[in-house]
């Protein structure tokens, strides 16, 4: 009956994944037919080599495509516009401002904001020509907002204030280029300035030969400069338009179906892939970033997920089991959704500050430590899964099997974590001249510590009966929440960093729903252990 179920619901999930296509390519089809509509003479322009073309952001060189779409998304809150991509939106700005003022490009849903601008309720997408009179009469009020701090801040005010910042980045981008016009290049490294002046010109008139000639020669200069790596921006470029871990969520997705149909062979094979594809990401973000793959919040969630799947696809193999691999792919798809809650407002391949860009610390310390998160979370998954079988009818044998399974996965967790920890002092030695200070994030780290040695010292002992071990077990999730996320909302210490708007009442949410699930599991699986003695 259960695998009669599984194989309903593959094929309903293969369905929308066909409607949802034909759905995709349909959309896409429309823009075409939209954009023939418009023609557009600069679509006919080949972007290819713009779209590689250096420009220095936040920090660090980025390639054009990528950061129009950064910027486009940050104006719009959508990475192409209905008629244009965010490459041809961008050269726009850049060469034909007057013609940009033009163009839809500000996405605004507060209603309040629309009736302050005098703007029409059921449109979403504004032109900065359609703002301007809006933003100068109310030029007083926002300079009000602005003296305020953002807790004072109401929503209707910091939507403003938002709206304001995004017509201030529109104008500056709108300037970048067209102040070179009146530059002077007969003096030292003219390059630099003729080849934005020739592509200005070319775009304007519509000279695809000059476009395409200037663009050549420019990347030809930009060849010789040693800090540039154009095989960098194109990966980056690629990484930024396919959205992998939209993907790689929909393979370890499609491991699960098969787990409950219980076919191990094709489960670890689909896992095997999405495994592969998680990890070719991440080397790609190394490589973009040139550094450790863990160095923020949201990179942290993307390396754990790793972990948790690669951890549960090894142990499955060994054993020739599929819950260890079921724990995994469950643990990595809810990181991964968890993820984007935690992406930063700007770019999410970000230039660390100078005390963390530390090639060697990064690579053993935080590496370290967010292997023991991963650990820990395989741990409590599995635990969640076993209290589960063991209180819905799970046979004796299979819950000594998942118990003797889960004490091991713990003492790995315990390994990683105390050594992780015990990097963490030596570097904060290096750095701020002392080993250990009861910062909140040391005090979550040592949070994790002492707990699972409780547990598995208690276990030993026999203080600790199975049970209470797997429902003690389960909790690692709620320790490793507070420790790694929880005390970020503290805002204070050394390593207070990613805080994020909304992230207390989601991470109260999730303790207080861990609590109720694990109490309830362990209440059911005592009363069937009571039932067969």
């Amino acid at each position: 009956m259960i695998t009669l179920a599984c194989r309903i619901l593959t094929i309903c999930l293969l369905s929308c994944l066909l409607l949802c296509s034909s759905l995709s390519f349909a959309e896409q089809s429309a823009l075409k037919t939209t954009k023939n509509e418009v023609k557009d003479p600069h679509e006919n322009f080949d972007f290819t080599l713009f779209e590689t073309l250096p420009i220095l952001d936040e920090g660090r060189l980025k390639p054009m495509k990528s950061f129009a779409i950064l910027k486009l998304k940050t104006i719009s809150s959508r990475e192409s516009l209905p008629d244009k991509s965010a490459d041809l939106w961008l050269a726009e700005l850049f060469f034909t401002p007057r013609k940009a003022a033009d163009t839809k490009s500000f996405n605004i849903d507060n209603k309040t904001l629309k009736a302050q601008l005098l703007l029409p309720e059921d449109q979403k997408l504004f032109s900065i020509k359609e703002l301007q009179p809006g933003l100068l009469r109310l030029e007083n009020e926002i300079d009000k907002v602005l003296e305020k701090q953002d807790k004072q801040r109401s929503n209707d005010e910091k939507a403003l204030l938002d709206l304001y910042k995004r017509a201030g980045l529109f104008m500056s981008l709108s300037q970048s280029v067209s102040m070179l016009a009146h530059i002077d290049t007969s003096t030292e490294n003219p390059n630099a300035v003729n080849g934005w002046q020739n592509l200005q010109k070319a775009y304007q008139s519509g000279d695809h030969t000059l476009w395409q000639d200037t663009l050549v020669q420019m990347h030809s200069n930009i060849a010789q400069a040693p800090q540039t790596n154009m095989l960098r921006f194109e990966i980056e470029n690629i990484y930024r338009t396919i959205k992998p871990y939209a993907w790689i969520i929909t393979f370890y997705a499609l491991g699960i179906l098969v787990c409950l149909l219980r076919k191990p062979l094709p489960a670890l094979a689909i896992t095997a892939l999405a495994i592969g594809f998680h990890g070719l990401a991440i080397i790609a973000r190394i490589y973009i970033l040139g550094r450790p793959p863990v160095g923020t919040l949201y990179e942290s969630a993307l390396f754990v997920s790793l972990i948790t799947a690669i951890l549960g696809w090894l142990l499955s193999a060994k054993n020739k089991s599929t819950t260890n691999l079921l724990a995994g792919n469950l643990g990595a798809i809810a990181l991964l959704a968890f993820a984007p809650f935690i992406t930063p407002d700007k770019d999410n391949l970000e230039v660390l500050v100078a005390v963390l860009n530390t090639d060697f610390w990064l690579g053993t310390h935080v590496i370290c430590i967010t292997i023991g998160y991963g650990v820990c979370i395989l741990a409590s998954l599995l635990a969640h899964i076993a209290l589960a079988q063991r209180g819905f009818g799970g046979s004796d044998k299979a819950f000594k099997a998942a118990h003797k399974n889960i004490y091991r996965i713990s003492i790995a967790a315990l390994l990683f974590t105390a050594v992780g920890t015990i990097l963490g002092g030596i570097w904060a030695d290096q750095s701020w001249g002392r080993f250990w200070g009861w910062d909140p994030k040391e005090n979550g780290a040592l949070l994790i510590v002492l707990w699972l040695i409780w547990i598995l010292h208690g276990r030993v002992s026999q203080h600790i009966k199975p049970i209470l071990f797997m429902a003690l077990t389960a909790a690692l999730s709620i320790i490793v929440a507070l420790a790694w996320l929880g005390v970020n909302l503290l805002s204070v210490g050394l390593h207070s960093y990613g805080f994020t708007s909304g992230m207390a009442a989601g991470l109260a949410a999730f303790c207080t729903a861990e609590i109720i699930i694990i109490s309830a599991l362990t209440f059911k699986a005592m009363n069937k252990q009571k039932a067969l003695s």
